[in-house]
């Protein structure tokens, strides 16, 4: 655990930087270009069509942006990487405060391994049909994870059951405890559901002034 919280850490540093270098140069790029925009005369459609490549670029830096909570924005900006990678679709809903009273460990053993499980398990699914759904949401010092994913009917742990597979999921099921919460995993036969609820989750207001 000690290896891969270090793993989690080199990568989530390394993803900061680098969103925050393509951020300084979108901003960069975008004031010479609106600088060029200002010099032409007398040609709309021009105009028109260098603001529609300047629309489409900020459109694209947006698209790496899943939540203002920069620590989980980071493990989800890697694996939702990897998955599209392996051409599976990937859909979410994360709703949640800026400030979380979870260190970036634990947020990437958490949601690093669920996600890593995910992608796995639509490895064997068909390229066409692979899929993750991701929802977190946060209400009132509670943390509510919901992961679904395709995959193989038929297709099982050979551990003793889903959550003992592996050091990852150990791992996940002892973060949950850590915050007195619960973990549970269904197999719908072609569908994956990993459950989990923390309690005693601090928001910005509860961690006031020490995150900024």
């Amino acid at each position: 655990m000690i290896i891969q919280e270090a793993k989690l850490k080199e990568a989530y540093y390394s993803e900061v930087d680098k969103s925050s270098q393509y951020l300084r140069k979108i901003r960069h790029d975008l004031k010479n270009k609106l600088i060029g925009i200002y010099g032409i005369e007398d040609d709309n459609e021009l105009i028109r069509t260098k603001i529609k490549e300047i629309i489409g670029e900020l459109e694209d830096s947006k698209k790496n942006l899943y939540t203002d909570n920069c620590i989980l924005n980071s493990v989800l900006n890697i694996k939702y990487s990897a998955a599209q990678v392996a051409d599976i679709k990937i859909e979410s809903n994360i709703f949640v405060p800026k400030y979380m009273n979870i260190d970036y460990g634990d947020m990437g053993v958490l949601f690093g391994n669920l996600l890593d499980n995910a992608i796995e398990a639509n490895q064997g699914v068909d390229r066409k049909k692979r899929w993750i759904n991701v929802s977190v949401k946060y209400e009132e010092h509670i943390l509510i994870i919901n992961i679904k994913n395709s995959k193989i009917r038929g297709s099982r742990r050979k551990k003793k059951g889903y959550l003992n597979h592996g050091i990852g999921l150990n791992s996940v099921k002892q973060i949950v405890e850590k915050f007195n919460g619960i973990v549970e995993v269904q197999d719908f036969g072609e569908m994956y559901e990993v459950s989990a609820i923390l309690y005693g989750i601090c928001d910005d207001k509860d961690l006031g002034k020490s995150v900024l």
